[in-house]
């Protein structure tokens, strides 16, 4: 932003809305995701937030197993005992998978808790075991052929959160988020999530399982609308735990287009009225986890300066210098109520008549924020009458197209105010083409016109066609100048 110390950006805050939902103040502010309607890939979205997907995450809360279970455990006040049973989750899983469960061993020997086949002394597995003593807790990886066994810090009778992930190369063992035991095992068959407790008494109780078969996913939030083009700056916040990587992109359209900037980094998100993030979410000893996203805009509600200096006179010719504040700003110009036209400093104005003009010069910054401002001068009576017609030429030959246009950039001399500019075509007495258009002292402008079928006939049979053109260049004095030629169109 340009003229800092003499402009400001106006900030304003909103209550927290929608991604996609238009406010209708001209100053945004924080607009927070609600999580819903995005684009989740092997994640889950909800109020709560955003998760990797699971195979499954069950509370226990009811009164039977969940739906695909098998065994004869029963849930009773929001946890599983399983005693003297096995629990089956049927469901199956492979390297890359993380088995998550909170609960506690009972202080009795043979309880199980991880990956398995069947836990009938049917390798492979992958578990947390009390083992053949029922005092300890060890994690446990057998192929078969080989076991490896750890003891861990934990005992039974207390509740901790038991974690497995398997790789292609190892199985990694947490008790409460910390890393208990790493076991180098290759296992490449299917295991599924098992309980098993061999005797009465002293039961396994789970409070909960989890089981995740994807190691990362990612979340596409919805469009962010700002509700207003005239953003200055937009600055990204997010609340999440684990590991959780963001990126942005913005554009100027509600559905994200070619023009849209590519993603990128949080920080460096270009100012623009819409906006959208990616989170990717990564497994790790911490289950990443996004509970809130927002976006702040900046909204750039005040116009830039512009000031007219000194006009300067002489004869029917006025200078009009101007300027502002801000360096990027663009600006037009009108001169006695006229339309308003691209100019820069100074504006120069030929073939005025005496009396009094007024100008009006427009600036515009960047986001589209535009203010005017208006100055009167004289032109003094004594300036000698304008008595001279403009000069405007044409060229010898001109092409046609298919459609049986003609295209011709015509000049207003620099010394008039403006032209009337009229060429005509004339084929054997006959008008076959005419068009007049204005253009500005000292511009060009290309003028379009279209000749009749029977001319593009003639032209299409003979390859080309001679007939007059003439030019009519009239003055804002009214003087005016006809001029005219034989020329010879040609299919362009």
């Amino acid at each position: 932003m340009q003229g800092a110390s003499k402009r400001r950006i106006v900030v304003a805050a909103l209550a927290a809305v929608a991604f996609g939902v238009a406010t209708t103040t001209a100053q945004a502010g924080t607009v927070t995701d609600d999580f819903t309607g995005g684009a989740p890939v092997n994640t889950t979205a909800g109020a709560g937030g955003v998760d990797l997907a699971s195979a499954f995450n069950e509370g226990f809360d009811g009164a039977t197993l969940p739906a695909g279970w098998t065994g004869a455990a029963t849930p009773a006040s929001g946890r599983l005992q399983v005693d003297n049973t096995r629990v089956d989750s049927g469901v199956m899983a492979g390297p890359g998978s993380s088995l998550r469960f909170r609960g506690s061993f009972g202080t009795q020997s043979f309880e199980h808790v991880g990956f398995g086949t069947t836990f009938d002394d049917t390798t492979p597995w992958a578990i947390f075991s009390t083992g053949s003593t029922g005092s300890t807790i060890s994690a446990r990886t057998s192929t078969g052929a080989v076991e490896t066994v750890t003891l861990i810090a934990a005992v039974p009778g207390t509740d901790y959160d038991f974690r497995i992930d398997w790789t292609p190369t190892d199985f990694v063992y947490y008790v409460n988020g910390t890393e208990v035991a790493r076991h180098p095992v290759s296992i490449a068959v299917q295991m599924k999530p098992l309980a098993s407790d061999n005797n009465v008494d002293n039961a396994i109780s789970l409070d909960s399982m989890m089981l995740r078969t994807v190691a990362s996913g990612t979340y596409t939030s919805k469009v962010l609308d700002a509700g207003d083009p005239r953003v200055a700056g937009v600055t990204f916040a997010q609340t999440s735990t684990g590991q959780v990587t963001y990126q942005t992109r913005s554009g100027s359209t509600a559905v994200p287009d070619a023009g849209w900037s590519a993603w990128g980094a949080p920080a460096a998100t270009k100012p623009a009225r819409y906006v959208q993030y990616r989170a990717t979410l990564t497994a790790g000893a911490v289950d990443p986890h996004v509970s809130a996203a927002s976006g702040n805009f900046l909204i750039d509600a005040v116009a830039p300066s512009v000031s007219i200096g000194a006009v300067g006179v002489t004869a029917g010719t006025a200078q009009v210098p101007f300027s502002s504040d801000d360096a990027k700003a663009t600006f037009a110009c009108s001169l006695d109520g006229g339309a308003f036209a691209a100019c820069t400093s100074p504006a120069r104005f030929s073939g005025l008549s005496a009396g009094s003009h007024t100008v009006s010069v427009r600036a515009r910054d960047a986001v589209g924020n535009q203010r005017t401002a208006t100055a009167s001068f004289v032109v003094a009576g004594t300036q000698a009458s304008d008595h001279s017609a403009p000069r405007v030429g044409l060229p010898r030959s001109m092409k046609v197209s298919h459609k049986g246009k003609i295209r011709l950039r015509l000049s207003c001399p620099a010394d008039e105010a403006r032209c009337s500019i009229t060429v005509k075509l004339r084929y054997k007495g006959a008008d076959v083409g005419h068009k007049t258009i204005q253009v500005a002292g000292g511009k060009s402008r290309v003028l379009s016109l279209k000749v009749k079928r029977s001319v593009r006939d003639l032209i299409a049979d003979r390859g080309q066609l001679k007939l007059t053109a003439s030019v009519t260049a009239r003055d804002a004095s009214g003087n005016h100048r006809t001029k005219s030629k034989r020329v010879t169109l040609k299919p362009a």
